[in-house]
């Protein structure tokens, strides 16, 4: 008996597009599959409750509370499952399906390949993803999957990265096409990290907090005296996590990286259309605890999110001081 199955998959992701790319290939044997790329807060780029009516629902890198899950399951899904690694997931399934010791992809990967040697590329997303001592030939096939991972968002559909994908994996297997790959990615990396220096050197600032901006920006006394470099890119589209490594590679006391952008958008709410407004924010840290006591989203030393003004007490990166 053919089931249908929907992927739910983290957006603008490398982990989160391998994840559904992986599931997407082994369901597909049982059945229809649609893809979506989406982000862990509502958004009206979500797809429509119904469009997800008699299928199978799967969550890959990506997690979502529990009142949307209802919805779904109210609204005619099947089921909704999880594979997902970020620790501020970890209290929305408290079953304790949520993993962290490793990306969504290789979850993704053992999970309908079990026994299976892990591939040598699916190790090079665990470490980009998770940031994890990334070597520079990761950084350079980083450029390279970034490519395809991104087209999901930019293109509304999936069709050409999972025509990308298959040919890129086609192409792992020889050395030489991963040497062509890798140079590739080296020459896109070099121009990239030109722009950034020149951005950061303009835009960015390095904060010392004190007591007073703990307060402000209702931080735990952790972060006392930690040293961060913020930057407003509200202006200029900048890789958040090449940024980052910049960074820490050129500023040896800086603890923690966070770039937010402001934006616009208009939501209905009671019947009227209203403008919002909102921080899309990225936040890096080298050992530094970031959401531990904050409303900051993801890993410990890796969150981001787009927090919308009036829905949450403040916004700990927008400098007043």
């Amino acid at each position: 008996m053919a089931h249908a199955f929907t992927i739910l998959f983290h957006g603008n992701c490398i982990d989160g597009w391998f994840a559904a790319y992986i599931a997407q290939e082994a369901l597909k044997q049982s059945g229809t599959v649609q893809l979506f790329p989406i982000s862990p807060t509502p958004s009206n780029h979500w797809p429509a409750a119904t469009t997800m009516k008699n299928t199978h629902i799967l969550l890959v890198d990506v997690s979502v509370e529990q009142v949307h899950r209802d919805a779904w399951i109210a609204a005619g899904a099947l089921s909704v499952d999880i594979m997902d690694h970020h620790h501020t997931s970890v209290s929305q399934w408290p079953d304790g399906k949520i993993k962290v010791e490793h990306c969504a992809a290789i979850q993704v990967f053992q999970h309908f390949c079990p026994g299976l040697p892990i591939p040598d590329w699916l190790h090079m997303v665990d470490r980009i993803d998770r940031w994890d001592n990334p070597t520079e030939e990761d950084r350079c096939m980083r450029e390279i999957f970034n490519q395809i991972a991104k087209k999901p968002v930019e293109q509304r559909s999936c069709a050409e990265a999972i025509a990308n994908t298959q040919l890129l994996m086609a192409h792992l297997d020889d050395p030489a096409m991963i040497r062509t790959y890798m140079e590739q990615g080296k020459v896109i990396l070099h121009a990239k990290d030109t722009h950034l220096l020149g951005v950061l050197s303009k835009l960015g600032r390095i904060y010392t907090l004190t007591a007073e901006m703990c307060t402000a920006w209702q931080l735990p006394a952790s972060w006392l005296g930690a040293n961060v470099f913020i930057v407003d890119n509200t202006e200029v589209v900048i890789d958040s996590t090449e940024a980052a490594h910049i960074v820490f590679m050129y500023h040896a006391g800086v603890d923690i990286f966070i770039n937010y952008r402001k934006k616009s958008f208009l939501k209905k709410e009671k019947g009227n259309v209203v403008q919002k407004t909102a921080y899309v924010y990225s936040a890096r840290s080298r050992t530094f605890n970031m959401t531990e006591g904050t409303f900051l989203k993801g890993h410990p030393t890796s969150a981001g999110a787009s927090l919308t003004v009036g829905d949450v007490p403040c916004f700990p990166f927008i400098c007043t001081f």
